[in-house]
């Protein structure tokens, strides 16, 4: 597809006149360039060649709209397809006719950026060179750049804003661009994808500012987002400098340098005469510290500018189990406020969407969002972007799966089931009933230390990486018959039925009565067992004995393998146990709160030093709540039929009322 682009690489700030008519109504279309991605973490991928494109390491928004001063949307959206454009449309309703004055901040690479206006007359566009605006180094303060203290994060760098350079007002009517100089228009040939939503977004004013003793400013936004800051500079102007963070490093200081190995530091230069200057790319972060700003620094002085995913309310919790309903209330903001565009870990250290995560996620993101825009765009992307363990790849059948059973929209089963088939599949691999060896890293657990409870020995035939890709070949014979292709489905539940032979021949100790880490090793470890239930291979005759086991062991676990735990213990007459474990004092999820948390964080409280306290995948006990202590379950594929079964083990009463494929459904207990 031929595009005109503004050949602008860098930051650059555009403005035009449109002429509305009386329709009151105008349309802007716009596509910036493709993502640019790191090749050198990529792992080689078991098919041969490199992926090449899973770490993003480019900026992430390059567009921002302006209508008459108002900020309007910005983006664009990560695109399914590698070198391809995602073109938006962004229609201006109820306009005065006349004229108004469109703006546009952009940061674009090599391409640069194409904009078409329908709807209304445009004028002549006019364009400002902001890279000096957006300064990567501080020069003035080089102590607060380096990164010996941690970068800005995949796809941003430190702007340390030169007000001085700023053209303020330059989003507005009235402001004189006769300066400025006609932007140069190329005609680009690339391929071009279709946005398929806005974001949302929201201005959040902070809850608290508190003012410490040497004159910095500690302001609390209540929970954690995804935004950009925005402040108003002091009356005298000045440097001001800006420390964002996830937490708190004692009472008077922000934990900028964060665990994560992101800093978030920044030397913004203010004008005289309360300037307003704010970011252009996004961080997570609840807390901003503010050093140097002279005079008094009110709530409507600073705010975040948040950006989200389109988000639709569908569940409301009633109960008096006070811990219960922090946990609910903090998987819910996790949903809410740390979803953009795909599934991904977190967003400050990589934003990478991982298979596991989206799993994780996306039980939890159906029970409290009715907008299932990102589940469905993710399952194309995360096949397009493929990440590097070896138990990511079995899980893509796992998500497509979830995503059929909650919709019943099995049109993106048929268009990606052959790619799923051939990434997930591993039947090249399968001899005997088990595969000897992955080619791709095998976790067990994540962290690496808990695979040291494991007995992995040679790395051949281990038990979980098989137990794995025999639920996944269930799982791919499912879909194959949901999508009309009937010897293919029979030809997979014959492979799924000889690896469960198999497991059960060369992994299960009968003495013991319990499933070993591999064929003749002597541990029986709760991963092996776990996953074995988990995995549906496990004889019903054999099941107590195995869930006993996996029950007494306890949770010591990941947060990432106690998703399987709970969800075993659950379903396998656990429910009162499991419900403990997410419900009781010193829980798990109770330590994310007590240590201050507003969203689920990436590994247990303390499990390791790096890690990131924005990572939706710990929002899962929201999911299991729904599913099992009030037991709504989807009988039939987009809750066509469904069944209200609370599990009566577990002393809890409490309504819960959600909204699941448009259907609503109460469940008391």
């Amino acid at each position: 597809m031929k595009l005109n682009c503004f050949f602008l690489p860098g930051n650059w700030f555009l403005r035009n006149t449109l002429t509305v008519g009386e329709n009151g109504e105008a349309a802007v279309k716009i596509s910036a360039d493709p993502h640019d991605y790191q090749k050198t973490f990529c792992m080689k991928l078991r098919f041969g060649g490199y992926d090449g494109d899973w770490l993003l390491g480019n900026s992430y928004v390059k567009f921002r709209i302006y209508l008459d001063g108002r900020f309007v949307a910005c983006g664009p959206f990560r695109t399914l397809v590698n070198g391809n454009r995602m073109e938006h449309t962004f229609t201006l309703h109820d306009l005065t006719p006349g004229e108004h004055t469109l703006a546009i901040a952009s940061r674009c690479d090599h391409q640069g950026l194409s904009v078409e206006v329908s709807g209304a007359q445009c004028g002549r566009w006019k364009a400002f060179d902001s890279n000096g605006v957006y300064a990567p180094v501080c020069w003035e303060f080089p102590a607060v750049y380096g990164y010996f203290k941690g970068d800005i994060g995949p796809g941003e760098y430190f702007e340390h804003l030169r007000g001085d350079l700023y053209p303020d007002k330059w989003q507005f009517p009235g402001f004189d661009d006769s300066s400025w100089q006609t932007p140069e228009v190329r005609e680009v040939d690339c391929g071009v994808e279709t946005a398929p939503f806005d974001f949302e977004y929201e201005t959040v004013h902070p809850v608290s500012i508190h003012r410490c003793a040497d004159g910095r400013y500690i302001a609390d936004f209540g929970v954690e987002r995804i935004a950009s800051l925005q402040l108003t500079g002091p009356e005298k102007g000045g440097n001001v400098e800006i420390r964002l963070g996830e937490e708190l490093k004692d009472s008077e200081r922000v934990l900028y340098q964060m665990r994560s190995h992101v800093c978030y530091q920044e030397i913004w230069k203010f004008k005289p005469g309360g300037q307003v200057l704010s970011n252009f790319g996004l961080r997570a972060f609840r807390y901003a510290e503010i050093v140097h700003y002279s005079g008094e620094l009110r709530a409507e002085n600073i705010a975040m500018q948040v950006v989200r995913a389109p988000y639709r309310a569908a569940a409301k919790l009633e109960c008096d189990h006070e811990n219960i309903l922090k946990v609910w209330q903090l998987c819910e903001n996790t949903i809410r406020n740390i979803t953009c565009d795909t599934f991904v870990d977190c967003f400050t250290r990589e934003r990478v969407a991982y298979e596991a995560d989206a799993l994780l996620t996306i039980g939890t993101f159906f029970t409290f969002n009715q907008n299932s825009f990102i589940a469905r765009r993710h399952l194309p992307y995360q096949l397009n972007h493929p990440t590097w363990p070896c138990e990511w790849s079995q899980i893509i059948p796992l998500l497509f799966y979830e995503y059929y059973w909650e919709t019943g929209d099995e049109t993106v089963v048929a268009e990606n089931f052959d790619k799923l088939l051939a990434y997930s599949g591993y039947r090249d691999r399968i001899k005997d009933g088990m595969i000897e060896k992955f080619d791709l890293e095998v976790l067990i657990d994540w962290p690496r230390k808990y695979r040291d409870r494991y007995d992995t020995g040679d790395k051949r035939f281990m038990s979980v990486p098989n137990m794995l890709a025999c639920k996944s070949m269930g799982v791919l014979a499912f879909l194959a018959g949901v999508i009309g292709r009937a010897s293919l489905a029979a030809e997979l539940r014959m492979e799924h039925e000889e690896m469960k032979r198999a497991l059960n021949a060369r992994c299960f100790d009968g003495e013991s009565g319990l499933y070993v880490d591999r064929p003749g090793s002597q541990n029986h470890s709760l991963y092996a067992n776990m996953w074995a239930l988990y995995a549906d291979i496990v004889p019903e005759e054999r099941q107590k004995k195995v869930a006993d086991f996996v029950a007494q062991c306890g949770m010591e676990c990941s947060l990432y393998s106690g998703f399987y735990y709970l969800d075993v213990l659950f379903r396998y007459g656990y429910g009162k146990e499991a419900f403990e474990y997410i419900a009781k004092n010193g829980s798990k999820w109770q330590e994310m709160l007590d240590s201050g948390c507003t969203v689920t964080t990436e590994y247990w409280v303390g499990d390791v030093p790096m890690m990131s306290l924005a990572h939706p995948w710990g929002s899962y006990p929201a999911h299991f709540i729904a599913k099992y202590v009030f037991g709504i379950r989807a009988t039939e594929p987009g809750w066509r039929k469904y069944e209200v079964k609370p599990d009566e083990s577990i002393d809890f009463k409490g309504t819960l009322q959600i909204t699941r494929n448009g259907v609503e459904i109460v469940s008391k207990r």
